[in-house]
């Protein structure tokens, strides 16, 4: 469709959609030339009789919508993303019937977006095909020639292995994984309740289960060394393994389950979304709680209510430890106002001294405060969110480590990071010498409770009680082994005070070693915090503590929770949380008291 120079057109106006269950489905007209402009109708249908459409699964991008497209004559701008993706499928299809969110759903109407957004799982599912766009990268022919190659030998059976190779065509292989469609918090909704769900690149077509095997293959069998150990330290094969894993977790053979929406904001940790709400509405449509009222999706100018919402709905099925586990970290900037026991869902906000917040709670590795009953109430005060407890305030911190919240994702290598792990340890062990005695620890070396500390307790080998919670820990394993083989030798006294001199093997015998993992444990653990309290217990925390017997930082025994929490004194009695924490010498119920638990209430 070719637009002659002349008045400009009128611009394109939705008209409302009337009938519950309907959707609008763009058909887009055919064009010999690809860089044709884009001339569509727009109709609506009822979604339970409505005409064969694929659904298109992208990225927006933060491009301004720039690009026209004519729809029934009348004008409407889009993202460049998007305009090539119509293009690209254009070329292969010529016309063809499609629904896409950008159009067919009005986005200057919030009422319409929630009410199509509570629609999206059977808009998927309906589809006759998923098609996913991805935003192609300088060298995208080559590399598609590659995965072609690729998917064609792994459909035989056999991927070649790597035989001196070609680094040039191995890092036009990386812009595949490295596309942002993989950290999509959407990506989870769209592909898993589609059986048919294919990946435009280019001009090229793979299918997503396919795709993403041959990918996993090569980066363990075609590639080098020294190129598997690149991708694994930008996270390029957990975000594929996470893809395929994500679709197997939540696919039966009679199709695709409902898990709770708590077990989707975790597996979905550290997912992307252009609206902060879209971490919950992503997700709620393919919940067990998909129909919950409380739950539906509602745009408007807070986007902080349903994180609200979900918090109420927390309390309510018992789950209100799990919000203080996921807390945000009070060092970012959160929105004003926010209350800090109310969790956004978000990794980069999220501060926990387990690894991921998960540790701990639902396994039941810990019993801080024994095995008493929670007991949480939300309310609203003057505008602010108030949730009541009942705790005990153990301690306060009295002496702090270095919080290294400058080390970045990226570091350099694992020499490198064992390195500085070494120097945490080398720090642990001077606030224990800085203490007299050990009279809380009578029966444990030094060296044992520096490694303990070093993982928090939770561990998966013979020196250690606690069992492991999930594959995440397997590099905490691995440094674990490391810490103890250092410590627990014949002379660990005196490997503890000479530990700079010493060379840690950071890969024992008889464990795996992925390197990504290693690494990512690596800097949570460098990130974190050592800390003795006023008591002469040492812990560790997720992020900077204050000091002061009255005004500093308490660790607080909550009761309902497995671990402790750091709690920081507000002016007015009440008090804000800044996250679980590890305490060595109470984790397992040691220093309850339920006679002593008191209201208390954050906000």
């Amino acid at each position: 469709m070719n637009i002659s120079h002349g008045p400009a057109p009128p611009i394109y106006e939705h008209s409302p959609i009337q009938r519950q269950r309907s959707i609008r489905l763009l058909t887009l007209f055919a064009a010999d030339d690809f860089e044709a402009t884009l001339g569509a109708k727009l109709r609506i249908h009822r979604l339970d009789s409505a005409p064969e459409y694929i659904a298109l699964s992208y990225v927006w991008g933060k491009a301004e919508a720039t690009i026209p497209i004519y729809i029934d004559g009348h004008m409407l701008k889009i993202r460049k993303n998007l305009s090539v993706a119509l293009k690209r499928w254009r070329r292969r299809q010529g016309t063809f019937r499609i629904w896409v969110d950008a159009i067919c759903i009005n986005q200057e109407d919030n009422d319409e977006k929630s009410s199509q957004v509570q629609l999206m799982r059977f808009i998927y599912q309906s589809a006759r095909m998923v098609l996913i766009y991805l935003e192609e990268a300088d060298g995208w022919e080559e590399a598609n020639k590659v995965m072609q190659h690729l998917c064609e030998a792994k459909k035989d059976g056999i991927l070649p292995q790597y035989a001196g190779g070609d680094t040039h065509t191995d890092f036009r292989m990386i812009k595949i994984p490295e596309n942002s469609w993989f950290q999509r918090a959407w990506t989870l909704q769209e592909c898993y309740v589609s059986n048919n769900c294919q990946i435009l690149h280019g001009n090229t077509l793979f299918g997503l289960d396919i795709l993403c095997d041959t990918l996993s293959d090569w980066i363990y069998v075609s590639v080098t060394a020294e190129m598997r150990d690149f991708l694994h330290q930008r996270g390029l094969s957990s975000r594929i393994s996470l893809v395929n894993f994500k679709r197997t977790r939540l696919r039966q053979d009679q199709g695709p389950l409902a898990l709770p929406l708590f077990a989707l904001l975790i597996l979905s940790n550290g997912s992307q979304v252009t609206k902060a709400c879209d971490r919950i509405y992503a997700l709620i449509g393919i919940s067990s709680e998909a129909a919950h009222p409380s739950l539906q999706p509602k745009y408007g100018p807070n986007e902080d209510d349903i994180f609200i919402r979900v918090a109420e709905y927390a309390i309510e099925e018992g789950k209100g430890p799990l919000l203080l586990h996921w807390a945000p970290n009070l060092a970012k900037d959160l929105p004003k106002g926010s209350a800090s026991w109310i969790p956004r869902w978000n990794a980069d906000e999220t501060r926990s001294a387990f690894y991921t917040p998960s540790h701990g709670i639902d396994e039941g590795i810990f019993s801080a405060s024994g095995h008493s009953d929670p007991a949480f109430r939300s309310q609203e005060i003057q505008g602010s969110h108030i949730l009541s407890v009942r705790g005990l305030i153990f301690d306060s911190i009295e002496q702090v480590g270095t919080c290294r919240t400058d080390i970045k994702e990226q570091v350099g290598s694992v020499e490198e990071i064992v390195s500085l792990i070494t120097e945490c340890l080398v720090e642990a062990h001077k606030l224990l010498l800085s203490r007299d005695g050990y009279r809380h620890f009578p029966n444990e070396s030094r060296a044992s409770v520096l490694s303990r500390l070093a993982t928090c307790d939770i561990d998966g080998n013979d020196w250690n009680l606690r069992s492991p919670v999930h594959n995440q820990t397997a590099m905490a394993m691995v440094l674990d082994h490391s810490i103890k083989k250092l410590l627990n030798g014949p002379h660990s006294e005196a490997y503890v005070a000479n530990i700079k001199d010493i060379m840690v093997d950071w890969n024992p015998p008889g464990f795996g070693c992925d390197v990504y993992l290693f690494v990512a444990v690596a800097i949570f653990r460098l990130r974190s915090q050592r800390f003795i309290t006023s008591q002469g217990y040492i812990g560790q925390a997720p992020q900077s503590v204050e000091i002061g017997r009255s005004k500093g930082d308490k660790v607080v025994l909550i009761a309902g929770c497995s671990v402790p929490f750091i709690l920081r004194p507000q002016a007015d009695g009440r008090y804000s949380v800044l996250g679980d924490c590890y305490l060595h010498g109470i984790m397992d119920g040691e220093a309850w008291d339920e006679g002593q638990a008191v209201a208390m209430e954050i906000v």
